[in-house]
């Protein structure tokens, strides 16, 4: 499932104890790297299905998301499995990376 989030549902929506992996997505809709990592994230939602909620924050929407999460470049993700942060990592990737990198 992909979900769209700003500040006020990040908490609730990434934060969540209940959901079992969250990758969330800062990106900016001017960011070359980031329309491939959009298409790429598409895919990983198609073959994922529930066992992962992709939430996408847009940097230039929320700047205080970013900072508070140190978000120097874009695309910047981060995982969350059961509300805690796993892992962040600065650039696009391949579905087979990110599969790998999440464990699917």
């Amino acid at each position: 499932m992909i979900i769209h989030t700003d500040t006020n549902g990040f908490d609730k929506v990434v934060l969540d104890k209940n959901r079992e992996l969250v990758l969330v997505d800062f990106f900016a809709t001017w960011c070359g790297p980031c329309k491939m990592l959009s298409a790429n994230l598409e895919k990983l939602d198609k073959e994922a299905g529930d066992r992962i909620v992709i939430a996408k924050v847009d940097i230039d929407e929320n700047p205080e998301l970013a900072e508070k999460f140190g978000v120097e470049s874009v695309p910047t993700m981060l995982v969350y499995r059961k509300g805690e942060k796993e892992m962040q990592v600065v650039g696009a990737r391949t579905v087979d990376d990110l599969k790998r990198m999440l464990g699917l």
